[in-house]
């Protein structure tokens, strides 16, 4: 069987072990758990943050979990009681599909896309699906694309989707058919009058990037397409990458960077764009100390980006390991969430929220505002591997991996979903 935890298995299951009683005080900032799995049919782990419709209601994955325990696609209803989970959808393997690593999006009739890392045909390559909603709040599941590839291809996509003003939809995938392995594409999946049809944009095949994998990828105001990878490129530890269309279905690939081993790198969460066409993302394994960093990316013209790094995360008890992107408030200060680092009376290096704030000429102050499991047994959850979003109030959702509903007769270690509000 694949490995569930691929790429960074080896890694989150050494941090797993690091958890030591020690004190230390709590940061500013309340956090709720809305919603703690129990890690039976309604879910367990969930890696992704969630998506918010326009009525507020919050929809995710987690990787395990459900009838058949291969993942779930669930809804989180705010209602005046409290908020409510619902399972959409259980994963049942094989043409189903299974591991749901990357979240959903939501388009305007209520439709959630999203895809699964494994499953599908006999290359278990993951799928491309939809859930509709319908009578007597059932929802019907339809595979939109099924990948398929050769004995050395494990593809399938492990981030969100993203849609593009017309409705049609792009990821990446891990593995490809060209160049074998973990390598992976970014692809197309547009409307035709015989159903939804792939379209390869770009091919990785390791000097340009290899292995896009958590990360969702965004568009600007222009129609250019922009993401990462994990590993590859010049330096190894991955890229920063823009696609523009061109002619007859045709992109245009161009590297934006190649992180070395001088200032780290492993950047596949994804990115974040501002209103000036500024990309920030995160690097899991940057900055000289190997914590982690923030970067950020300004366009200078023709073609050529001006780097800077917002942040450089020091370990315990400052933030570790950022695996995705940040977000950005109106004010134009950055949210996001590191896997390790922070301490608690509970917890030695269960992950953080952190918080970046910009400073005149240029300079960024950053600060941790919750340390996790800062609750007894880490019942507000602990080791986030997603990022953060934010409704208009200011409030950010997040999940986590671990954590939750640690007492009682149903204990279990599977992960929650929380509000933080600054």
């Amino acid at each position: 069987m694949p490995n569930r935890f691929p790429l960074r298995s080896t890694v989150l299951a050494l941090l797993s072990t690091a958890a030591a009683i020690v004190g230390w005080p709590a940061f500013a900032g309340t956090e709720t758990v809305l919603y703690a799995f129990q890690g039976g049919t309604d879910g367990d782990t969930p890696y992704a943050v969630p998506t918010m419709d326009a009525h507020g209601n919050l929809y995710g994955t987690t990787v395990f979990g459900g009838t058949a325990g291969d993942g779930v696609v669930y809804r989180l209803r705010h209602t005046k009681s409290g908020w409510t989970e619902r399972v959409l959808h259980s994963f049942a393997g094989g043409t189903d599909g299974w591991a749901p690593y990357g979240g959903v999006v939501v388009d305007g009739a209520g439709n959630v896309y999203g895809g699964t890392r494994f499953g599908g045909g006999s290359c278990d390559c993951g799928v491309v699906y939809e859930l509709s909603p319908g009578s007597h709040g059932k929802w019907k599941r339809t595979i939109l694309y099924t990948f398929s590839g050769n004995q050395n291809s494990e593809g399938g996509p492990m981030g969100a989707l993203t849609f593009d003003t017309k409705g049609n939809l792009y990821g990446t995938t891990v593995g490809d058919d060209i160049c074998g392995g973990y390598y992976g594409t970014v692809f197309e999946l547009h409307h035709a009058t015989s159903g939804w049809k792939e379209r390869d944009l770009h091919t990785f095949c390791g000097a340009d990037g290899q292995a896009p994998a958590y990360g969702r990828l965004v568009f600007d105001s222009t129609g250019n397409l922009y993401g990462t990878t994990g590993f590859g490129g010049s330096g190894g530890l991955g890229v920063v990458f823009e696609l523009s269309p061109a002619t007859h279905h045709q992109w245009t690939f161009n590297t934006i960077h190649s992180f070395t081993s001088a200032e780290g790198g492993i950047a596949d969460g994804g990115l974040m764009l501002d209103a000036s066409g500024n990309v920030y993302g995160a690097a899991a394994d940057g900055g000289s100390l190997g914590y982690g960093s923030i970067y950020e990316f300004t366009p200078m013209g023709g073609g050529t980006w001006s780097e800077s790094t917002p942040d450089l995360f020091n370990g315990s008890p400052d933030g570790e390991l950022p695996f995705q992107n940040p977000a950005m408030d109106a004010n134009g200060n950055l949210f996001g969430t590191t896997y390790s680092g922070g301490k608690t009376a509970n917890c030695d290096a269960c992950g953080t929220i952190y918080e970046i704030v910009p400073q005149k000429g240029g300079a960024w102050v950053e600060s941790v505002v919750y340390n996790f499991a800062t609750l007894s047994g880490g019942a507000d959850g602990y080791q986030p591997v997603a990022g953060l979003i934010q409704d208009s109030n200011g409030n950010l959702y997040g999940t986590t991996t671990k954590g939750g509903a640690v007492t009682g007769l149903r204990a279990c270690d599977c992960g929650v979903v929380y509000e933080f509000k600054p």
